[in-house]
Order: C-alpha cells, then structure tokens, then sequence
C-alpha cells in the first residue's frame, strides 16, 4: 500500500494528495480517499481483492475516526501471540486505538508487525507517531507551514513543499548506501525509525525511543536444548496464522537455508494452495535445487527466468525500479519489480524469509554499510574514520566538497552518541551489531522490500517480534556464535537452528544439496559434516569461477540501462562529480563494491533530475 496523510495543524483547511497520473497507479490500481474533518486528508493507494490475506486485512479500512479522535494504520499491525484470542489476529483500528491510549509506549507488550500509527488528539491537535520495533518498510513525515505530512511515498512531498538537499543526508548516503537514524537526503523530510515516538504539539516536534533493540542481548543466553521448542512455536505461530489466513500464496524457496526453512512449517494439506518460486537465470542454482525439491515433495514450483527476455527488458524495468521506490531502490534491484510482477496474478499474499539473525553477521545481508567507514566508529579512533572519510571522499561519485570537516564531525558525534556512549555494559563488537541491525538491516529492507510491496503482500516470517524475542535470549542466535567470524571453522554453529527447526517439522529438507553443494544435515556429523561443507562450498566457488555466477550477470544486463540514460548520468550537477561519473563511463556496472555504489549513486542521480532537484 502507499499512503498520504496530511493534517493541518492549525485553522486552515488540510491540502488533499492523489495518487493520479503516477506511474505506481499501473500496479496498485485502486485509490481511496477520506477526509473526516476539513483539516485532515488521507489518500491510500492498495489493490483490493475479496478476501483479502492475514496482513491486507488493515488495509481495507486503515483509519478510525471519533469525536476525540482519528488514527491511521500505516502497515501491518497483528496481536502479540499473548493477545491472540480464537482466530482474531488483526485488531481493528478502533483496538489499535483503545491499546494505544492505555499502554501509550508499552504498546508493543501487545502489537507486532511492520507498522507506523498516527494518532492525533484533536483537542489541541497534537499527534503522536508510534514505530514498530524493526521499522522494515520506510515511513517518512515532514512539518512545514502547518501542515504535518506523514506518507510512505517521497514524491508526495513535492505537493507540499520545495524539496532542497540534505548536504549530510547526501553524504550519509554515499558513505553508509543509507541516511543513518531519522535522516533523508531531503531537508525537513524524516524518516521514522524502529521503535521510537514521535510527539508534534504547539509547533514543536520531540522523540525518544520506546523499545530499544539492544536489550535483547543477554550475557547468559539460555542453552538452545532449552529454547528449541520456545523458537519454533513462536516461528510456526507466526507461519501458520499466515498461511491459514489466505486461500493461496506465492512462497520464495531459493537454493539457499531461509525459504526452506520456512517451507518446514507449510502443512501438507496447504501444499495445493502454495505455489513456490525463485528467479535465476536457466540452469541456475537457484532454480534447479527448488524445482527438484518441489518435485520431490509434491508442491507447485515456477521459476522467474532471466533470460534473454529479461535482459532485454532490463532498462525498462531498472526505471521502474527508481520511479516506483521514488529512489529508495537503484536500478540494479530491476530484478525485483520484473519477478513479483510475475507471480502477483497467482497470489497478492507471498511469504519470504530474507530477514533473519540467526547466523553471524558475515553471513548477514549488512551491504557496503559493513565497512572501514562504519568499523572505526566502533572499533577504531576518530583518527582512522577521519582518514577514511577524506579517502572516500575523492572517490564517492559526489562533489567532493560536500565531504566538509563539519559534516564529518556530525556524522562521529551522533553516531558515537546514539549506538556507542549509551551502552557502557556492552562490548565493542555488540555496539557495532545493534548499530548494523538498526542500521543496515533497515536500509536492506527499504531498498528491497519497500520496492516488492507494490506487487505483492510480503510477510517476513524471521522479523516476527515473538520470535525474535525468544531468539535472542537463547544461543542460537547470531550474535552468541562467532559474531563476526570470517572462517568456516568459527561459523560451524552458524546454520544449526536451521538444521534442527527442519528436523522437527519437515526433516527431509534436511536431505536435498542446497547452493553451496551441501546438504544441511551433514552439519550435524560434527567435524566431518564440517568438512563435506567445506567441500561443498569450494565446488560452488570452482563452479562459479567456471561459468560465471549463474543466478546474475549485472554487468552485462546493465549496458542497456546505462546506454539510454548515459547522457543524464554525465550530465553536469551541483551535488555529483561528473569527473568520477565519466571515469566509470564504459565499464560495465557490476552488483559489489564500486560497480555497487556507482549503481546507487547514479540511480539516485536520475531520481533527482526526475524529481528537478538537479
């Protein structure tokens, strides 16, 4: 769903928004619009069908208004499993409403899901905005001229203000490939992070954080003998309510451990109603593993290819891409809009499993956030993240005078001020995690998710707050195995819980090679397991060298998407050096390191000329 609230703050009538004539309207095609009182104005933009699944059902009416009174559902808002009474896992807005006013910010002791909720008094008009723990899906909200704007749709802004640049929200980006904390590339425009509450009163706009992360972390984690059966009810609670609540859904079953795991938990009776997918290019990995195990078992499997008629498609959906994600998401993610577009007329509902901490962090999908800019604020000295930053800053694809000495000192201060300083009990390495968790994990799911949600429902079973909750406080999770080990040796204990979830639900999947030529139940036959995985992992890396890695080719798919943007990408701007773009003009685009971050920073680029910031 997207979605534009505005309120007026003062006596003035609220300036409505719509949707129409946007490029996103050819894929949520259906807009609502409510004004209950002159100075409040929402437009919601969804698809609808008539029995819609567990998360679409806030959609159909994500707004509660009385006397007193309005609030705005923005996402996915479900019971605690504590709260969950016969089937009843979706409060109504009126609930959300009633819990809100009694718990205030002890509402996650009895709320989960990916949600953002505006509330606002209108005795005095004060509102309050209230985030989910993980904050998976971007919110972003802006206060000008009297007017709160609160939207999951950048371009809306432009209706209401003159959007200007961020100078360290840009420069953020560039070092980061995300905006830390609540900053945006844009002025005056704030993104809302997981679990903090926001209060706008009398002209004034305070926060503070209401659920905090970093407590999950115990000194003393409970043995995982002891938590296995804890972990995998609340797992299969989170799966199983999911998967009861709708008639069909798509479910991502790759080469690798996550969409297996999650397979686990489908009954055999659902197996009619499931349909599984992967993309890949023909003879992938990727594609051949689940078609096998989908063979094998008895379920419905149809691959996303990338073949030629992907590639040639490429430039047309890497614009797709920018536009539908008002560049949060870079070209190079053409992939995304290009599959679920595919499977949607299947199903709108689709369970994945990109998201979790079970294994250490190198195994996680940190990015380029992982890196010598992020590590000094931890581990190092402000010497070594002062020369890094002036390193970078000859080489970031931005006008190198953005990289000012001022903004640098902004950057160490509040980032030591806000992962570092308030916690003195923790260790060097668990501040750099929480940091990566709040941080990266965060800029990963918009980019990616908050580009796959326009075609269909994703449910991320791993970021479910009863599960993660129990995770945390027993030794299977990531951060109590090998935290940041780089080798094999260290991470043996990295893909046990997987292991042992499959063994209690469905232990075939134990059974099949995985991506990497292993089978996951060889990591339970202790050092010689280990050593068939090792095996296993340099047959994949022989293979890849081989041939090529057979899921991408980026670097060639993207010539086309370069060709016929290639004049705006060089074109002369005050915030880009277009020296550094021209030095990278006839290279091939790659998906990792600078072939990574020229492909967002060029995305971004052309999302701004589109928008006229240029």
């Amino acid at each position: 769903m997207r979605y534009c609230l505005s309120i007026r703050l003062d006596d003035a009538a609220a300036a409505p928004f719509s949707f129409r004539n946007q490029r996103i309207r050819d894929f949520l095609e259906t807009e609502k619009a409510v004004r209950p009182e002159p100075y409040i104005s929402l437009a919601t933009l969804a698809y609808e069908r008539q029995a819609p699944g567990l998360l679409e059902r806030n959609w159909q009416q994500p707004w509660y208004n009385d006397e007193h009174h309005f609030l705005f559902l923005a996402g996915h808002v479900l019971f605690r499993n504590r709260q969950i009474k016969g089937n009843h896992y979706v409060p109504t807005p009126r609930e959300v409403l009633e819990i809100l006013l009694n718990q205030e910010e002890a509402h996650h002791e009895m709320l989960k899901g990916e949600y953002c909720l505006v509330l606002l008094r209108k005795s005095g008009r004060q509102v309050d905005i209230y985030s989910s723990p993980l904050s998976l899906r971007p919110a972003f909200f802006s206060l000008a001229g009297g007017q709160l704007t609160f939207t999951n749709y950048l371009a809306a802004f432009r209706q209401y203000q003159e959007l200007a640049i961020d100078k360290q929200g840009l420069v953020e980006f560039a070092l980061f490939d995300h905006c830390l904390h609540s900053r945006t590339v844009y002025e005056n425009v704030h993104l809302i992070p997981g679990g903090w509450h926001y209060r706008i009163a009398g002209g004034r706009c305070t926060n503070k954080m209401t659920y905090d992360v970093a407590a999950w972390h115990t000194p003393n984690p409970r043995p995982r003998q002891e938590t296995l059966g804890e972990i995998n009810a609340a797992l299969k609670s989170a799966i199983t309510n999911y998967v009861d609540s709708t008639g069909s859904l798509n479910i991502a079953l790759t080469g690798g451990f996550d969409g297996r795991l999650n397979f686990s938990f489908i009954k055999k009776e659902d197996y009619p109603k499931i349909r599984a997918f992967s993309y890949g290019m023909p003879g992938s990995n990727q594609v051949s593993i689940p078609a096998g195990i989908a063979r094998k078992l008895g379920f419905g499997y149809r691959p996303v290819l990338l073949s030629e008629n992907f590639e040639k498609a490429f430039a047309e959906w890497g614009k797709d891409s920018i536009l539908l994600s008002c560049g949060l998401t870079g070209f190079n993610r053409a992939v995304y809009p290009y599959a679920y577009n595919r499977i949607k007329d299947y199903s709108r509902s689709c369970l994945i499993g990109q998201y979790d901490m079970i294994r250490p962090i190198y195994n996680n999908p940190a990015g380029v956030i992982f890196n010598a800019f992020s590590r000094p604020l931890f581990y190092g000295t402000y010497g070594a993240f002062k020369e890094n930053y002036q390193a970078f800053a000859r080489r970031s694809f931005l006008d190198e005078a953005l990289f000012t000495g001022e903004i640098r000192d902004a950057i160490y201060e509040e980032v030591r001020a806000r992962h570092v300083e308030p916690y003195p009990n923790l260790t060097e390495g668990l501040r750099y995690f929480f940091f990566l968790l709040r941080e990266s994990m965060r800029k990963y799911l918009h980019t990616e998710f908050h580009l796959a949600d326009v075609f269909v429902d994703d449910f991320v079973s791993f970021a479910d707050l009863d599960y993660l909750e129990v995770l945390f406080d027993s030794a299977y999770a990531g951060i109590y195995k090998g935290l940041f080990a780089k080798n094999q040796w260290q991470r043996r204990k990295a893909h046990d819980l997987y292991v042992d979830l499959m063994a209690l639900n469905n232990d075939r999947l134990n059974g099949f090679y995985n991506d990497r030529f292993l089978k996951p139940g060889w990591l339970k036959y202790g050092l010689g397991g280990l050593a068939l995985a090792a095996a296993g992992k340099q047959m994949a890396k022989l293979r890849n060298r081989l041939i090529g890695n057979d899921t991408f080719r980026m670097e060639r798919w993207a010539v086309p998407f370069y060709q016929a943007n290639r004049d705006a990408i060089l074109e002369k701007s005050p915030y880009f050096d277009s020296t550094s773009l021209r030095r990278f003009d006839g290279q091939k685009p790659g998906d990792s390191g600078t072939g990574y971050r020229y492909n967002r920073m060029i995305s971004l680029k052309l999302w701004l000329r589109h928008i006229e910031i240029n």
